[in-house]
């Protein structure tokens, strides 16, 4: 009946029928908070579609759509960390699109960086902190750092900023996460570490000044991988020999020495010496 709902055009017409369905999305045991895999697809769906359309043609006013949505974010951040592969998929896929919109990416930012809350006695999954990691590196990925100034609006992203600050990555989530007890955990943190140093403008070493020698080769390695898989920047079209016009008479090797100087971007050393270098501690004795 849910996904009914989500594919009728009418009740995206009528603000009156949207507000329940987001009432009943936050509704204790209901909605966000259902145990069963299928209602949880159905609400997810529903609130991406809502964020999507933006809720034209009437829609209920920003505020109240801010505050029915956000109280449902950690929730939907728990799910993330779900045993289902396939919840994990869906909620992450729904707080991307709740970051990519014009809600804003601080909100989802701002339940990332927190440290999720237990329930009970019951201790938090690691996949719920490597959910928490993925997702800051998405971010990263997707609308930056916060750098002070608000992020430029593109692409129907929020104009209010991303949320994400170094030190705010670094102390809440990526150090802490160095010291988990879960290898995978370990490795996200070294990962969002290099995103982190590659998207920064500013450094980040003093933040690894007592990371362990080990875990400082793991992430320098993570660095030089991350920027080896970058895209390469792509030659300018000057530096290619241009071919000779009908009846000059010129070969086309005459037109290469026109250059005289090929491909100077080629001859630079490989950006992954760069970054490792940049980031390497020279006193503990690291390789540079």
């Amino acid at each position: 009946m849910l996904r009914s709902l989500v594919g009728s055009e009418m009740c995206i017409r009528d603000s009156d029928v949207l507000t329940a369905l987001l009432q009943y999305c936050g509704a204790k045991g209901m909605g966000v908070h259902d145990n069963l895999a299928n209602v949880f697809f159905a609400v997810g769906d529903a609130l991406k579609l809502i964020v999507a359309r933006e809720l034209t043609p009437r829609p209920p006013a920003a505020s109240q759509i801010a505050s029915s949505l956000t109280p449902l974010l950690p929730e939907i951040m728990s799910k993330a960390g779900d045993n289902n592969a396939r919840v994990r998929d869906q909620a992450a896929s729904v707080l991307m699109t709740f970051a990519t919109s014009s809600l804003g990416a601080d909100k989802i930012s701002a339940v990332a960086l927190a440290e999720p809350v237990t329930v009970g006695k019951k201790p938090i999954s690691f996949r719920v902190q490597l959910a928490r990691l993925t997702l800051i590196s998405s971010l990263l990925e997707e609308v930056g750092l916060q750098d002070g100034k608000p992020a430029p609006a593109r692409s129907g992203i929020s104009s209010g900023g991303s949320g994400l600050t170094v030190d705010g990555i670094m102390n809440k989530v990526c150090l802490p996460s160095l010291q988990h007890s879960h290898q995978d955990v370990r490795e996200a943190a070294q990962h969002l570490i290099a995103v982190l140093h590659h998207k920064s403008k500013q450094p980040i070493e003093k933040y690894l000044a007592n990371v362990k020698p080990q875990q400082r080769q793991l992430i320098d390695e993570q660095v030089a991988n991350y920027v080896a898989a970058a895209p390469a920047a792509k030659p300018t079209t000057t530096s290619k020999a241009a071919p000779p016009r009908s009846g000059s008479g010129k070969a086309p090797a005459a037109a290469a020495d026109h250059g005289s100087s090929p491909t100077p971007a080629a001859r630079k050393p490989k950006e992954p010496e760069m970054v490792s270098s940049s980031l390497s501690v020279g006193k503990n004795g690291h390789k540079e």
